[in-house]
């Protein structure tokens, strides 16, 4: 009944999306949005005053009558729970829809005297935590704005693009040639509507994955310093992680596409007030200043019981090398981050 009752709902709000994304109106908008709520309102009324006489008729057990008996104050839980999330769904998809979104194509040139600190730079600029009123929250569905840093090969052919909202495509441009001013940047169509939506495993083989952590977040990956490339080394001893990932995209053949989607957006201390979360998450560096007082504290050496001295420390290279790189991190501006890859070829 539950699972009925649910799904019933979601299909109600799909089509009620769907006929949203149909028209481009403000005030087609905001009837849609008090339909919703009407609608979730009538259904609750209806629940409490008809669900007993509707369980009667259809004959179920006595076990499911007594729990009707609880349903004014389990029912506003359930329901309510169920509506916030489509609720925010819906507003968020919508506000996202009218926002617009822009491909930009980043063409490098063959050689790029620049340190990755410059990049690093670009980065900043691009830790958008944004602020919202209630209203524009709860009823605007406002949200963080992220990024997606992508770099794709079609048949060999590499190419490096930029996705954002329409509004931070200036900012982008402007930051990307005051650190790199030879580049060109044009805006691009989607490489993806290339391919069918539809599945086809025989003529048109797919595998994608998402990349996860293999340790905690805390922890961060190697990054250009690990590398030395932060030293300016002579150009022989250069160790750039990027050269085997371009190496690789650019060995498919005709036919093949690869895609690597890198989604950022900006950390921040969520809460209801903020990000209509109903479970808030804590600041990660929080979680990094606690890491490394956990290390401290694992480094200690201890002492006999009846000693009079406290334990001293005494962290081991890796220990130190470890605390070294989670300071580090922590004092650089963090990005929530998903990274997938993607693999097509034709049937051949």
């Amino acid at each position: 009944m539950k699972a009925y009752l649910f799904n019933l709902i979601d299909l109600f709000f799909n089509f009620i999306q769907k006929t949203l994304l149909e028209g481009d109106n403000e005030k087609e908008s905001q009837l849609v949005r008090w339909l919703l709520i009407i609608s979730f309102l009538a259904t609750v009324f209806f629940l409490y005053f008809f669900g007993r006489h509707l369980l009667l008729l259809l004959n179920f057990s006595p076990f499911l009558d007594l729990l009707y008996q609880w349903a004014p104050l389990l029912a506003p839980l359930l329901l309510g729970k169920k509506f916030f999330s489509s609720w925010m769904r819906y507003i968020r998809s919508d506000f996202v829809l009218k926002a617009g979104s822009v491909l930009l194509e980043i063409k490098i040139p063959k050689e790029t005297m620049k340190s990755p600190l410059a990049m690093e730079i670009f980065f900043t600029s691009l830790y958008q935590t944004g602020s919202a009123t209630f209203k524009e929250l709860y009823w605007y569905g406002k949200i963080r704005s992220w990024f997606s840093l992508e770099l794709v090969s079609i048949g060999g052919q590499v190419k490096f693009f930029i996705w954002s909202h329409k509004k931070f495509r200036n900012l982008i441009e402007a930051q990307i040639y005051a650190q790199y001013p030879n580049v060109e940047i044009h805006e691009a169509e989607d490489y993806m509507s290339s391919v069918s939506q539809e599945p086809d495993p025989v003529n048109l083989p797919m595998w994608a994955t998402y990349f996860k952590f293999i340790k905690s977040s805390v922890y961060p990956i190697k990054t250009y310093v690990d590398y030395g490339l932060n030293e300016d080394p002579k150009e022989e001893f250069k160790i750039d992680p990027m050269t085997s990932v371009l190496e690789y995209l650019g060995s498919m053949r005709k036919g093949e596409q690869v895609w690597i989607q890198i989604i950022i957006q900006a950390h921040r201390k969520t809460s209801f007030r903020n990000d209509a979360v109903l479970f808030p998450k804590s600041d990660w560096k929080e979680k990094v200043r606690h890491e490394i007082e956990k290390i401290r504290e694992e480094s200690v050496i201890k002492t006999k019981k009846d000693s009079e001295f406290p334990g001293m420390p005494n962290p081991t290279k890796g220990q130190q090398n470890t605390i070294a790189a989670l300071e580090r991190s922590v004092s650089k501006w963090p990005f929530e981050t998903a990274i997938r890859g993607c693999y097509i070829s034709s049937r051949e």
